[in-house]
């Protein structure tokens, strides 16, 4: 499975950072950890490098963004209870130390809310990336 780390947020979770996790089981869905819940996603592509990841059961949540062609990260705007604000980043896990670590976190158990942070959260804490103001409303 594709596996990412990173965070997001927006004005319904008030000033807070969440670090969230993505495992990408296949093209189509996988789930996320985030706040020691795991939810169950799916993945819509909208073509070019445009991806939405929102949650099946709830749907209260979704990532809108853009994948880098080169990098493979996602990034882009939270949209929560159709409210867009906020911003999210994830950053693929290729290192395998850093994704057995990861499994074992999201798996050994229930999911701390608060881990180590990898120098990509504290940079991710400087605020919306690459100047990332949001998407045209169509």
């Amino acid at each position: 499975p594709l596996l990412y780390e990173g965070a997001l947020s927006h004005p319904a979770f008030g000033a807070q950072l969440i670090e969230i996790r993505v495992q990408l089981d296949t093209a189509s869905g996988g789930r996320w950890f985030a706040v020691g819940q795991s939810q169950q996603i799916e993945v819509v592509s909208l073509g070019g490098d445009r991806i939405v990841l929102r949650e099946v059961a709830a749907g209260s949540t979704q990532l809108d963004g853009v994948r880098d062609g080169g990098t493979s990260a996602i990034q882009g705007e939270v949209v929560r209870s159709g409210v867009r604000g906020g911003w999210f980043r994830l950053t693929p896990v290729h290192d395998p130390q850093r994704r057995a670590q990861l499994f074992r976190q999201i798996y050994g158990g229930a999911q701390q809310a608060v881990v180590t942070a990898p120098p990509m959260a504290q940079y991710m804490r400087q605020g919306p990336p690459c100047g990332f103001t949001g998407f045209p409303q169509p």
